[in-house]
């Protein structure tokens, strides 16, 4: 049976119960991993290149001493891999790692990872985790003995279990898989200061989605707070909470729990150390019971482990892991909101129906961004940038009633939305927010002190001081100044020049 590993966004947050549970927590915990198949045990980076040195002075006997000493020196400073960590309760529920596999340090953008330390053949299963291990939302909420939503029980599992296991306690068996996962997540949207928000993300869709993911986030903190008040060890944290809450979006997939009768979001330990590469070298099945990470091709001592983490746009990979891969679709949303516009007063329920059929027929709407209200998308193809969306979206808002009608007619009996052209006045007001929105994508991230949100922003979200930053933003402007705001000018651009080739009266930029 096939299993597939998606990583997605995640939509909650957290909660805990407090320090004197911890021990009916655990006795819980193992029991829900006690079903699992019985106990199986079983049984990088390459060495580094050489590099030539040459002597300027030309003494072979100071090359001597000096190149082995240099030699040892970078070695011993170089991190090498390292076994897995097996926390007892996986140990328990028969989970099983090959003895090729080690994991690499956390260091990097990319993080820790998974090599092999010895050849293995392609088929292997480098890693077999029980369904029953999997810590799913469902999971979390039997563990803490409450009823919250999967995914908020979820993350508050997470943050009090890591904070139990910096004091040695091992509330749920996992005190080395846990102390093991990243403290910190740079270049990850969601543990942006405001500073770092206000620079990098100026003029980005990535923007709205972070504010109004934060405001999600602090409501689901007061839900746990009414709810559980003096039983909270760890949710009163903003820190283990934005922590526990970056693990989930960066770790957790779709997976299949046996106790569930659906797919779920949750994480399988040990498999979601593998990183994404756009040829993965592994990927995940469901058999008899276990999830397995198994080798698609054979790989040589010192080769990455990696996996697929599902069909996301370079947008959306951003604002879920912090990065991109180049092959991932170009698709930006843009300022274009798929809602009626204030000063539009005709027809106005019928133009938001179409509207919403509009974006409907988007694949792949879902996630955090599908909590924003819809943006019209801009993409690239291998045959040139697709505008249609912005065009469909212009076209709705302007059209004389008795079209609307006729297109709604034609959906009704086609079950297709079919539209006429988009008018030369509604391309005239689509390149003029274009070029309002260059403008805005165009500010250099590092020196972004205007005091005021993007323009498309300020209806929906107000008004809030930007402010300079340096130190890590530097550092993160590098990453996302140089790689996604560039990217959204870039294709700005075009769509403004595919705009005037379209309708020759249109000034050029």
């Amino acid at each position: 049976m096939s299993f597939t590993l998606r990583r997605c966004f995640a939509r909650s947050a957290l909660h805990i119960a407090g320090a004197r549970d911890a021990l009916a927590r655990e006795t819980r915990w193992r029991q829900v991993l006690g079903g699992a198949a019985a106990r199986a045990r079983s049984s990088w980076k390459r060495a580094p290149s050489t590099e030539v040195m040459e002597a300027s002075c030309g003494s072979a006997v100071l090359a001597a001493v000096l190149l082995p000493s240099i030699g040892w020196w970078y070695l011993s400073r170089r991190p090498s891999p390292m076994p897995l960590p097996m926390p007892q309760a996986l140990q328990a529920s028969g989970a099983q790692v090959h003895s090729a596999l080690q994991r690499t340090p956390d260091i990097g953008p990319r993080g820790s990872g998974l090599v092999v330390v010895a050849p293995v053949e392609e088929g292997e299963a480098l890693l077999r985790v029980p369904q029953s291990a999997v810590l799913s939302g469902k999971m979390a909420q039997q563990v803490l003995g409450v009823d919250l939503e999967p995914d908020l029980a979820l993350v508050a599992l997470l943050a009090e279990a890591r904070a139990r296991a910096e004091e040695g306690q091992d509330i749920i068996g996992l005190k080395e898989y846990l102390l093991s996962l990243p403290r910190h997540f740079h270049g990850l949207p969601w543990v942006f200061d405001d500073e770092e928000a206000a620079s990098e993300l100026r003029g980005t869709a990535l923007q709205p989605c972070l504010q109004l993911l934060q405001a999600k986030e602090d409501e689901n903190r007061q839900v746990l707070q009414a709810r559980l008040g003096e039983r909270l060890a760890t949710a009163w944290s903003a820190e283990r909470f934005r922590w526990a809450k970056a693990v989930v979006m960066t770790r957790a997939g779709i997976h299949e729990v046996s106790e569930e009768p659906e797919p779920s979001v949750a994480i399988v330990p040990l498999i979601d150390f593998a990183n994404c590469a756009e040829v993965p070298s592994a990927f995940c099945r469901l058999h008899k019971g276990f999830i397995e990470l198994v080798t698609r091709q054979a790989l040589k001592a010192g080769d990455e482990v990696t996996i697929s983490y599902g069909e996301q746009s370079q947008e959306q990979q951003l604002f879920t892991f912090g990065f991109f891969l180049e092959s991932s679709p170009v698709e930006i949303m843009t300022p274009l909101a798929m809602t009626v516009p204030t000063e539009v007063t005709t027809a106005v329920e019928l133009r938001n129906v179409l509207l919403r059929l509009l974006f409907l027929e988007r694949q792949n709407a879902e996630g955090s961004m599908a909590d924003l209200p819809p943006f019209a998308m801009l993409r690239a193809r291998s045959s040139g940038l697709d505008l249609s969306e912005l065009y469909g979206v212009a076209t709705l808002q302007e059209l004389p009633e008795n079209q609307l009608r006729q297109v709604a007619d034609e959906v009704r009996k086609t079950s297709r939305l079919a539209l006429p052209p988009p008018s030369s006045e509604s391309l005239k007001r689509l390149k003029a927010l274009l070029q309002e929105w260059h403008a805005e994508l165009s500010v250099e991230a590092s020196s972004s002190r205007s005091g005021e949100k993007p323009v498309f922003l300020r209806a929906q979200l107000g008004v809030a001081e930007e402010v300079k930053v340096t130190g890590v933003a530097e550092m993160l402007y590098f990453l996302w100044g140089c790689g996604y705001r560039k990217r959204c000018v870039e294709l700005v651009e075009q769509a403004l020049k595919q705009l005037t080739e379209k309708v020759p009266a249109i000034d050029p930029v």
